[in-house]
């Protein structure tokens, strides 16, 4: 064990720094709100476009999921890759469907590409309905508390039935982060 005077490697704490962050709760004084760290440019998707749209649109906006919403705007779902990749069975068998998929081949154009019919399918058919959500008001704790407890990655943000941004485990873990540094 380290005295709290030795020269540590970069990257190990010392262990008396290590315990005072432990004893101090970063949102305990003027708690922080999902407003505070949300993003508000959400990229959203059609609960009537196919895998292939969801796809394409995570791809090429670097998410890994997508709030779903219905004709009126309302969020009814959320599609993630793990969604997709769900979808398809024997997906181990199929490892270079994936990796054309998750456009990680070396084709030349589209038409090497062999097209695997299970992203034809509808969003709303593999989406995960009834999404956890929280309002722009709910303490950044308690996002993390139901991102923990529902094994979920994202949280969609509403206000008045209304997708009005989105909150991310990153998202947290820079407030976290910069709250105790």
């Amino acid at each position: 064990m380290l005295s709290p005077d030795e020269h540590v490697a970069e990257g190990v704490c010392d262990l008396s720094e290590e315990t005072a962050l432990y004893q101090r709760d970063p949102w305990s004084e003027d708690e922080m709100r999902v407003r505070d760290v949300m993003n508000t440019t959400v990229v959203v998707i059609g609960e009537k476009a196919s895998l292939r749209e969801a796809a394409a649109l995570m791809l090429s906006n670097s998410v890994s999921g997508l709030p779903v919403i219905d004709g009126q705007g309302k969020i009814v779902g959320v599609i993630s890759e793990s969604d997709i990749i769900r979808r398809r069975e024997g997906l181990l068998a199929h490892w270079l469907e994936v990796e054309t998929f998750l456009g990680r081949n070396q084709a030349e154009s589209d038409d090497d590409i062999e097209d695997p019919e299970y992203l034809n399918c509808v969003v709303e058919d593999a989406m995960t309905r009834n999404p956890v959500s929280v309002g722009p008001d709910t303490p950044v704790r308690e996002a993390a508390r139901l991102m923990v407890a529902h094994k979920i990655n994202r949280l969609p943000v509403v206000d008045k039935a209304q997708i009005v941004g989105i909150v991310t485990r990153g998202d947290i873990m820079r407030a976290f982060t910069t709250r105790t540094s």
